[in-house]
């Protein structure tokens, strides 16, 4: 499985840079992490998909 990285800090640092408190860049960044590592599929997930349809 690919493992896809996202920086929170780097997030959190250029959303306090255009005006997000702490807090919330830091839950924004907190639920951005979640949504990509529970809901983004890879290039690779889709290629699994793809040959197992074709089975």
């Amino acid at each position: 499985m690919t493992t896809i990285t996202f920086d929170t800090h780097v997030f959190v640092k250029k959303l306090k840079a255009v005006g997000f408190t702490e807090e919330q860049a830091e839950v924004f960044a907190s639920e951005q992490a979640r949504l990509i590592e529970d809901q983004l599929a890879t290039k690779h997930d889709l290629l699994e998909l793809e040959t197992n349809l074709l089975r």
